[in-house]
């Protein structure tokens, strides 16, 4: 009996997935930064609080980090389901801030359980289920889904080139479906909001890619301030363009690249009053762009993307974003493509 106990431990332990190991970095595939309202991701608030964010491994399967873009800390403990299986379930704190000039300061707790499961060595399909919860009576739960990334302590060696013609590439956010809602007092009640995105692309040749996304928001939600009011909005945004890479090798690839993006909005308010009419506001907007950026790869099949953009958009339209200039950081996940 001892002997099966050991033997059990043994292959229990070899069966831990090499991406769980110590010392090894997480970067969430939701992770992005943009300054200036470039993004064709429909919604201003498409990742929620704790979507964009990195981690370090302390010990096997135990993922310590925080959030890139918002104040905030997470613990995550994983657990294969069993052994040699590609699949793991997870269970996870996350805390963060969330400041405003209008609320001041409120913590949200986010306790979390999902399952991840391994479609490459460093390239995780991950969905979990969040619950958030603050001080003022405001609560959520969102099922939130997307594509991760571990990164080991090795990387890719300068010189290799991994834009070959064939490789496909994708956009790692994918979307959520949230239900929240408020204290009643306050004037909000229950809402749901689903957000969806799709991007990626593929290489041309060596040099030349093609890359496009579309995304969609909608919600629907109630008021009751002043009188019984039901909101409803859809947002859809999409972009298409080319990228000439200007090296042929290495883990630092710039780019320069031109493209055109459009983005709709639709938004209605029905008031439960007799004889009041609804409200209804649309702006649709469609403009080209010109980009200047890099991809910096973390390994094999990971890359950030570093890139400033400009947006011939009409800025002095009263519905369309206040800037034309922006800088953007996110994530690109590559696939392989056709050996030389």
């Amino acid at each position: 009996m001892y002997r099966l106990l050991v033997l059990g431990f043994v292959l229990f332990s070899v069966s831990l997935s090499a991406q769980y190991e110590r010392g090894n970095w997480y970067l969430s595939g939701n992770s992005a930064i943009d300054a200036g309202n470039q993004s064709t991701v429909a919604g201003s608030d498409f990742l929620p609080l704790s979507a964009s964010r990195t981690g370090l491994f302390f010990l096997d399967r135990l993922l310590v980090g925080g959030n890139v873009l918002n104040p905030a800390v997470f613990v995550r403990y994983y657990q294969p389901l069993k052994p040699q299986s590609k699949l793991s379930a997870f269970a996870e704190l996350n805390v963060a801030g969330d400041f405003s000039a209008r609320r001041g300061g409120i913590v949200n707790y986010q306790p979390a359980i999902g399952l991840e499961y391994q479609l490459s060595a460093d390239v995780l399909l991950s969905a979990k289920v969040q619950h958030s919860f603050n001080q003022t009576l405001a609560n959520a739960t969102s099922l939130q889904f997307g594509i991760n990334t571990i990164i080991g302590r090795g990387g890719l060696e300068p010189g290799q080139n991994w834009l070959r013609k064939g490789t496909l590439f994708i956009d790692p956010n994918i979307g959520q479906v949230t239900y929240s809602s408020f204290n009643a007092t306050t004037g909000s009640l229950p809402s749901v909001r689903v957000n969806l995105h799709f991007g990626g692309g593929i290489m041309l040749s060596d040099r030349v890619s093609l890359d496009g996304s579309v995304s969609t928001c909608n919600y629907q939600t109630s008021s009751v301030l002043s009188e019984n009011t039901k909101l409803l909005g859809i947002q859809i945004a999409a972009d298409l363009g080319l990228r000439y890479f200007l090296t042929s090798a290495g883990k630092l690839r710039p780019y320069v690249g031109a493209g055109v993006t459009g983005n709709y909005r639709l938004g209605k308010a029905k008031y439960e009053t007799p004889g009041r009419p609804d409200y209804v506001e649309e702006f649709f907007e469609f403009s080209p762009q010109l980009k200047l950026g890099t991809l910096f790869f973390l390994s094999d099949n990971v890359a950030l993307d570093a890139s400033l953009e400009y947006n011939f958009r009409d800025n002095t339209a009263s519905r369309a974003a206040a800037s034309q200039l922006g800088l953007g950081v996110g994530v690109k996940i590559f696939l392989g493509g056709k050996e030389e």
